[in-house]
């Protein structure tokens, strides 16, 4: 039995005055089931109220949550110390717990050793794996564009190597379509990663900025791209990741694309299992 499809949004992506109306407009006008909180946008670490107040929001529209951590120096995982990458972690995690996330989205962050910088990452995550264990977190380690300089986590080979390293299920990857697509490497990160995948950002770019346009108004194949990504059996949360001001037509259109393509793949799926082996068949 396929799982349903799983559809959200940024919170950094539409307008909102109060907490209440992000949540509301999330569920009750769009219809999503995700909604994914800016760090930016609560404080950090979020004071007790703010926790308290978006704890029960949650519960009272029913939504699972999404933490994008901050990605600012000072707070990324590819330190050049493994124990401040650690400390790092354990703060977030802490964020998570008080907030009640599903998901910690993460940058890994820049490094002038981007060796140094990835062994660090995987230590501090190692380190706290009881804590993610305890918390119940998924994190989502995000695609990054190269073209920010010295990325950790902008090629296959980085996940590659972490995914070897730490091979549990909470931890994935997050299939930013704009950023793969930027470093020309959208196709390799499905084919190859696409076990990983926990989280989608949904975004378009016209192949050389980071524009997070809205879908369709750029390169990016999304039949092709939405099609894979189905395929390897990943059914969200995908995370809208551009701005409403693009246009409601947008993103009407890619739930119409996703939602189509998830029947075409699940019924060829269904049909494929309900084929005898073949040299069995009469």
């Amino acid at each position: 039995m396929t799982s349903p499809l799983r559809i959200g949004i940024s919170s950094g992506h539409f307008e909102w005055k109060s907490f209440e109306e992000a949540f509301s407009r999330c569920r009750s006008e769009w219809g999503f089931d995700t909604l994914e909180l800016w760090s930016e946008q609560i404080g950090f670490p979020p004071n007790k109220e703010i926790c308290d107040e978006i704890r029960g929001l949650r519960r009272k529209y029913n939504l699972s949550l999404g933490y994008h951590a901050p990605f600012v120096a000072g707070y990324e995982l590819a330190q050049s110390d493994a124990s401040r990458s650690a400390m790092v972690l354990r703060e977030l995690l802490g964020v998570c717990a008080h907030l009640h996330v599903e998901f910690l989205v993460v940058h890994l962050g820049a490094n002038l050793d981007k060796p140094l910088g990835l062994r660090c990452a995987m230590s501090g995550i190692a380190q706290n794996r009881g804590l993610i264990e305890k918390h119940n977190v998924k994190i989502a380690l995000e695609v990054v564009p190269t073209l920010w300089g010295r990325q950790i986590g902008d090629t296959v080979e980085d996940f590659e190597l972490l995914f070897r390293t730490i091979d549990r299920p909470w931890l994935g990857l997050n299939l930013d379509y704009g950023h793969a697509q930027l470093n020309g490497t959208l196709a390799e990160f499905i084919e190859k990663l696409g076990d990983k995948i926990i989280y989608a950002h949904v975004q378009d770019t016209r192949g050389d900025l980071d524009e997070h346009l809205g879908y369709g108004m750029g390169v990016i194949d999304w039949q092709r791209a939405l099609t894979a990504t189905l395929e390897t059996g990943f059914r969200g949360p995908f995370v809208v990741e551009y701005p409403s001001f693009h246009g409601p037509d947008k993103t009407e259109r890619f739930l119409h694309d996703l939602r189509s393509l998830a029947k075409i793949v699940d019924a060829r799926s269904e049909e494929s299992r309900a084929r005898p082996e073949a040299g069995l068949a009469p």
